[in-house]
């Protein structure tokens, strides 16, 4: 049996829809604060450990970023995990909520504060209940008039290539390749 080709495989342009993902996408990216940004590499390269949390698809985002994370050399955990470690004063919790509201990350962000433990909340709701209790705060812009994506796709798909962009920016610091976070990638 033959098998049929889906149409557009040959380099097809992206639907329109694509499009208009990538430009709201743009738009947000582009409004993260520059200085805010480097005070965050700057505390995920001098921290001792690095929690990170989120609720849903925000924890998915924040597994992704972890295992970045641990594969640039850095210690890192997602919080719940039975290998997580105790936290403290020396350590830094990466929060990620949309709606800076979520019952779960807010009770981790309010133990971690109990340990002395600097937080950094990426979140599209910068005066939230989470908010209240962070150190740093990346806020993604994603009240746009006119998106098309669902609940809170745009947040969460912004967070991930914000957060991927880190990772390059701390490559580019640190004079690391990819060669070496290959090394550290996962191979069982």
């Amino acid at each position: 049996m033959k098998k049929k080709k889906s149409p557009g495989s040959k380099g097809a342009a992206p639907p329109k829809e694509t499009e208009k993902i990538v430009t709201e996408i743009t738009k947000i990216l582009n409004k993260i604060d520059i200085k805010t940004t480097k005070e965050f590499v700057t505390l995920l390269l001098k921290k001792r450990h690095l929690f990170l949390v989120g609720s849903g698809r925000s924890g998915l985002i924040a597994q992704a970023f972890a295992m970045r994370l641990r594969q640039f050399g850095l210690e890192s955990y997602v919080v719940g995990e039975v290998i997580t470690p105790a936290i403290g004063s020396k350590d830094l919790v990466v929060a990620i909520s949309g709606s800076g509201e979520t019952t779960l990350t807010y009770d981790i962000v309010k133990e971690a504060k109990k340990q002395n433990t600097t937080i950094v909340l990426i979140t599209a709701k910068p005066k939230s209940k989470v908010a209240k209790e962070a150190d740093l705060i990346i806020e993604l812009k994603t009240e746009l008039n006119g998106k098309i994506e669902p609940l809170a796709s745009l947040f969460e798909q912004s967070a991930l290539i914000y957060l991927d962009s880190i990772i390059l920016d701390m490559i580019k610091k640190k004079h690391k390749s990819f060669k070496e976070l290959r090394k550290r990638h996962a191979n069982i």
